[in-house]
């Protein structure tokens, strides 16, 4: 596991199942940080806006459209006790203009 995977409240790596409360944590400390979430099976799931996200009791529902306000859309169904590692995606920072002389 990488140093920049996020780590519980109690300090520790997520390498086990996390629980929907630890996932709803993270994901409200930075509504707009997008996170890898890495499964069991290795495959990855990006959670590019944290806020087009719900949290049940077991189930992480992520919402694919880009439309809030709309009632409709394509989700991603994963189960919670499947996530064995969130971490914090970079964002590119924006290219450098040159000062003119």
């Amino acid at each position: 596991m990488g140093a920049e995977a996020i780590t519980s409240l109690k300090g520790e790596w997520y390498n086990d199942a996390m629980s929907p409360s630890e996932l709803a944590y993270l994901f409200e400390q930075n509504p707009t940080q997008p996170y890898r979430i890495i499964l069991n099976s290795g495959d990855h799931v990006v959670v590019a806006d944290p806020r087009k996200t719900i949290i049940s009791e077991m189930v992480l529902f992520l919402r694919r459209s880009e439309d809030l306000d709309k009632p409709y859309g394509k989700v991603a169904i994963i189960g919670i006790p499947n996530i064995s590692m969130v971490e914090p995606i970079e964002r590119p920072l924006p290219p450098r203009r040159s000062r003119r002389k």
